[in-house]
């Protein structure tokens, strides 16, 4: 069935704003916009998946009140309209009030929600989230209407996924540009500690953590010992000792990988789950330092929430542990010169008196 005017000329507008938008929630609240007065709905809402894939996130909404917008979350799991939509199938509510399949009844009955149309946003395969229509009174959708929300989640995703990739790769560049800056600081200096709590410091700003920590390696005691921290407390700094043989982490990172931990509270082999909890760490990155392909220690960060890590986001970590593990090593190549240069002296000076004695005895 053909699309009306009003839907026709919506996709139209809607195509000309997506052409050269690149703010995503700008770009979204355009839609949700179109799409309740194209149709005539009560109200339109678009809600994407968060990191861990298992819960929506409201994007953008127009027509909803407030309340009804803050009832609660919409975990996955929890509901089977998004489950199908999800998977691609348009679901129709034609009575919220009563549906078993809708998740918030009651405050739909309140909000005056009566029928709902919902459909999945999806690029390459890749589930986005979801996009509804809400009408004020239980009713059946036209073809129509579902063409038109087709058409119009297909579009939606193509402006998702643009908008996304245009937003990665500022990021990209801005990281780039911090992690060259907090390069260019850690080897303007060639004092041993100063380079070790800039690093710590730069490494926290440039994935955006709360706090991160520099351990460098004893070979010896094959105890990871505390070279610098920056945003944890005393009390956890003296928490216990980290050796390599009970840190699984650091010993994986060692081998020159970047290890990820979305919450050691609950993860076996973080070591002090506890002493985390109670210093409000959730999620821990670990990076490897090398010198000349030679493991000498690890770089942490830690947020305050959970948080599953970006590939580009492991990147950056490691290459800021490659930058310091390098900063580190020519402050103790230009202390060892320095130092040796002193002894150098000192060993020159003492051989004077007797080099003057034998040239004054000759005499």
């Amino acid at each position: 069935m053909a699309l009306e005017k009003e839907q026709c000329l919506a996709l139209f507008e809607i195509s000309k704003s997506l052409v050269s938008a690149r703010n995503l929630p700008a770009i979204l609240q355009v839609i949700v916009k179109d799409a309740t007065e194209a149709t005539k709905a009560k109200a339109s809402s678009i809600r994407l998946l968060d990191e861990t894939g298992k819960v929506l996130k409201r994007a953008a909404a127009y027509g909803l009140s407030d309340a009804y917008l803050k009832k609660g979350p919409v975990e996955v799991k929890e509901s089977p309209v998004d489950q199908a939509a999800l998977n691609g199938e348009v679901v129709t509510i034609e009575d919220a009030a009563s549906d078993p399949r809708w998740q918030y009844r009651d405050e739909s009955r309140q909000e005056g929600i009566g029928s709902v149309l919902t459909l999945g946003l999806s690029i390459r395969d890749e589930a986005l989230g979801t996009i509804r229509l809400y009408f004020t009174h239980p009713r059946k959708f036209s073809e129509t209407e579902i063409e038109f929300m087709r058409a119009l989640a297909g579009l939606g995703s193509v402006a998702i996924d643009d908008a996304r990739a245009f937003e990665r790769s500022e990021k990209r560049c801005a990281d780039l540009m911090i992690l060259n800056q907090a390069a260019e600081e850690i080897n303007m200096t060639l004092n041993p500690s100063e380079v070790l709590n800039l690093a710590t410091r730069n490494a926290a700003r440039l994935i955006g953590v709360k706090a991160s920590l520099i351990r460098l390696l004893d070979e010896k005691t094959g105890a990871l010992k505390l070279a610098a921290a920056y945003g944890l407390s005393d009390e956890y700094l003296k928490k216990g000792p980290v050796e390599i043989k009970e840190s699984p982490i650091d010993w994986q990172a060692l081998k020159g990988e970047v290890v990820a931990i979305t919450d050691v509270r609950e993860d076996p082999r973080w070591e002090y789950p506890e002493e985390a909890k109670k210093e409000g760490i959730v999620s821990v990155m670990v990076a490897p330092m090398f010198i000349k392909n030679k493991a000498v220690g690890v770089l942490r960060i830690y947020t305050a929430e959970p948080r599953i890590f970006l590939p580009e986001e492991k990147e950056l970590l490691k290459a800021m542990a490659r930058h310091t593990a390098i900063a580190i090593e020519n402050a103790r190549l230009y202390d060892l010169a320095v130092k040796s240069h002193n002894e150098l002296i000192q060993e020159v000076w003492r051989g004077l008196p007797d080099v003057w004695s034998s040239v004054t005895g000759a005499a």
